[in-house]
């Protein structure tokens, strides 16, 4: 056995030359997690690829760009999805409020080409059995005036529903509690129905309240 003792083995150090990171990676990641900015994530991390081996002294970071980049476009598709959420229910309401007062504009002009009518026919409205749409057409109302905008494609029924007083108009006492003309209530998401009275007004009414004056004016059940 030697007298002497083994030298300690001494390891050289590794040397790290992945260089410093990226700072356009860096970027890439931190701006792929802001709300509304993903997609810049994904610019700044492509923009790191592209430079990165290019570079002098070579960069590190290449982990960090690929990561800014999916994270960037998960940021961004979560984003378009929350945004969808949000207008279309909102676009929905807006095109049915469009709908409803072309609906109503329809019902005033019928209305008034009514009146007009009935005052060139010593105070007589038009009798539903003599086909009172045509008649009105005569007057320069369009086709397409007689039917709703909320019409669906599947439906065959009257869009608008005419109920003429049994009497002249001038006979009528009060008008402007006397249904003309509505529109179904079955083409309406909404419990509100626009309804034409006799005075020429339009308004719109719960489908319970057309159906008392219905049944005052002798008439049957809304809709049916």
């Amino acid at each position: 056995m030697s007298a002497h003792p083994t030298p300690p083995q001494f390891q050289m150090p590794v040397q790290d030359d992945r260089g410093p990171v990226s700072g356009l990676a860096i970027t890439a990641l931190v701006l792929s997690l802001v709300p509304g900015v993903g997609l810049l994530g994904v610019i700044f991390g492509i923009a790191a690829l592209l430079t990165m081996n290019n570079s002098s002294p070579a960069r590190s970071g290449k982990g960090l760009a690929i990561a800014g980049i999916v994270v960037g476009f998960v940021t961004s598709a979560l984003g378009v999805l929350i945004c969808a959420g949000i207008l279309l229910p909102a676009l929905g309401k807006a095109r049915e409020s469009a709908r409803e007062l072309k609906s109503r504009s329809q019902l005033a002009l019928m209305t008034q080409s009514l009146l007009a009518y009935a005052q060139d026919n010593r105070d007589h409205l038009p009798e539903i059995a003599t086909g009172w749409e045509q008649r009105l057409s005569a007057t320069g109302l369009s086709p397409g005036a007689f039917e709703s905008p909320r019409k669906e494609a599947d439906w065959t029924g009257p869009s608008y529903i005419y109920v003429p007083p049994a009497t002249s108009v001038d006979r009528v006492p009060n008008p402007s509690q006397t249904v003309i003309l509505y529109e179904d209530p079955r083409l309406s998401r909404s419990p509100m129905v626009p309804v034409a009275f006799l005075d020429g007004s339009v308004r719109e009414i719960q489908e319970a309240e057309l159906a008392r004056l219905l049944e005052r004016q002798g008439r049957t059940e809304p809709g049916r």
